[in-house]
């Protein structure tokens, strides 16, 4: 006879790879789908990078790159290319002139505002897909392995 141990191991396993194999699906169609909405020739990464100056309002390159875990070498050329296409500012610090500060221009906030609202439709319309017990209990389900993720920091 098997040892149960061992049987829940191999279930939690194969729990596992559909949960990563559905994930990674889920995200890939989305961003697909939102790669097709973004103006102006937005990419991804860019999209990203809007995202979290929007949600600092205002930041160094070097705090964006510790943000997304990468060198601020790595991100200058994206940076240039927002700031090319009108999307984000640079301008200096109020209180140490050699800070620079990156800032979503009007044309940053309306972007990433666009993206934003095409990522929760998405959303809506598949969280619909769903009847309403089985929505309450994949989110809550959900919730409930988001917050574990605190444990692995």
């Amino acid at each position: 006879m098997t040892d149960p141990n061992m049987a829940d191991v191999k279930e939690i396993a194969t729990y596992s790879e559909r949960f990563q194999k559905a994930l990674s699906t889920t995200n890939r169609k989305i961003t697909a789908a939102i790669a097709k909405q973004l103006p102006d020739g937005l990419t991804g990464p860019q999209c990203y990078i809007l995202k979290l100056i929007d949600e600092e309002k205002r930041m160094t390159a070097s705090l964006l790159a510790e943000h997304m875990e990468v060198k601020p070498s790595a991100v200058t050329v994206m940076i240039d290319r927002l700031v090319q296409n009108g999307f984000v500012a640079r301008t200096p610090d109020e209180f140490d002139r050699r800070v620079i500060q990156l800032q979503l221009t009007d044309k940053g906030k309306l972007a990433i505002d666009n993206v934003r609202h095409e990522f929760h439709t998405i959303l809506s319309l598949l969280i619909h897909e769903l009847d309403s017990d089985d929505r309450e209990c994949f989110i809550r389900s959900f919730e409930s392995i988001a917050q574990a993720t605190s444990k692995l920091t």
